[in-house]
């Protein structure tokens, strides 16, 4: 997938403008404010339908508009097909969303076709951040590879709010859990299962995928990386629910009737990036935790190429804390990637790609 153009109508510092995008490695560079970044988060809304920079819509909408645009047109080479993907944001956080020109519901009909990647500063939480930032990320990576999975954990979620709102409710009360309850538990560990076992996979590949990373471009670190799940239940697919229910209702169930909330799930789930056989949370210098961040969002780019849907890769201002050095050897990493890089950088950092070819676009 190649992004052609993006236009941006009344968001952030842009009233209307579109942007041509001519290469598969474009530069974005300008000074603080000119709005590099607003043109990164426009890309990314418009496949997650969510910013990454604020959680509330009135910040996207200039101030005295009611509304925001933002339109993508992208080629899929696989299909030699040209497609548009567009979203209208209102103040009132209503959205119009179109394929094609053609109305669609959300997230789901517009990841089997328009998929992007986005590194900001923030995805150093993937290293030093809460649980529920490793748990978005596994999520987002695994969806990315296989876009049909978006009805599992959809289905996830509405088991954990039955199954919340009945150790809420006046049958919380009850001794036993009734057959209803038991019912929904059952169909909410296979649910738990099928995913805790999607993400184990993806670690392990990711896992290895970092180790190689780092011995062909990066032979002058010598410690070694690795993920260590953390997941309140293991995935056994020995066990049987059976077995399950019983060591449940004879000590969870008390518990989760107390905190009136689910105990078990892969709402819990989390993964430790371990350097050396450390937290790097609480070992690894800032140094080191930004470029493992870097590295991590890589191997996500590589494996959806692997499984066939390769995402647009948007990298904001994320190589001018690394010496000249290392930002040299990180950029040879991206640019051999097999899909599309756009990124920025402030105008004093230009400098890094006197020698690259680039589409260099100005703000």
């Amino acid at each position: 997938m190649i992004i052609r153009s993006l236009q941006l109508e009344n968001l952030r510092c842009f009233a209307n403008q579109q942007f041509d995008l001519q290469s598969n490695f474009v530069v974005i560079q300008g000074n603080n404010g000119s709005g590099k970044t607003s043109m990164l988060e426009g890309l990314h809304y418009a496949c997650y339908l969510r910013s990454f920079r604020t959680r509330a819509v009135r910040d996207l909408i200039q101030e005295t508009k009611e509304h925001c645009f933002i339109a993508v047109d992208f080629y899929q080479p696989t299909y030699a097909l040209e497609e548009r993907v567009s979203v209208g944001v209102g103040r009132d956080a209503k959205k119009i969303i179109r394929l094609n020109n053609e109305p669609v519901q959300g997230y789901k009909d517009l990841i089997n076709h328009y998929r992007v990647v986005t590194l900001t500063a923030d995805d150093l939480s993937l290293i030093s951040g809460e649980p529920d930032e490793r748990r978005s990320f596994m999520n987002a990576a695994i969806l990315l590879e296989n876009p049909d999975l978006v009805a599992l954990f959809r289905e996830y979620t509405r088991l954990l709010a039955l199954r919340n709102a009945y150790l809420c409710g006046p049958a919380q009360r009850d001794n036993r859990p009734s057959d209803e309850f038991r019912a929904w538990t059952q169909l909410f560990w296979e649910h738990t299962q099928a995913i805790q076992k999607l993400r184990i996979s993806y670690l392990i590949r990711l896992e290895q995928s970092l180790q190689s990373l780092l011995a062909q471009h990066l032979t002058d670190i010598s410690y070694k990386v690795s993920l260590n799940p953390a997941f309140k239940i293991a995935c056994d697919q020995e066990q049987t629910f059976e077995k399950f229910w019983h060591e449940y209702a004879t000590t969870l169930f008390e518990k989760e009737r107390y905190w009136q909330r689910s105990l078990f799930g892969v709402h819990l789930d989390d993964f430790a990036v371990m350097l050396d056989g450390r937290r790097a949370r609480l070992f690894a210098s800032r140094g080191q935790q930004k470029l493992l961040a870097y590295l991590i969002k890589i191997v996500q780019v590589q494996e959806s190429i692997k499984a066939g849907n390769p995402a647009v890769f948007l990298v904001d201002d994320f190589l001018t804390d690394f010496d000249r050095e290392r930002a040299q050897v990180c950029l040879k990493i991206i640019q051999q990637l097999a899909t599309q890089v756009i990124l920025t950088i402030p105008l004093e950092y230009s400098r890094i790609f006197s020698d690259q070819q680039a589409q260099i676009i100005q703000l």
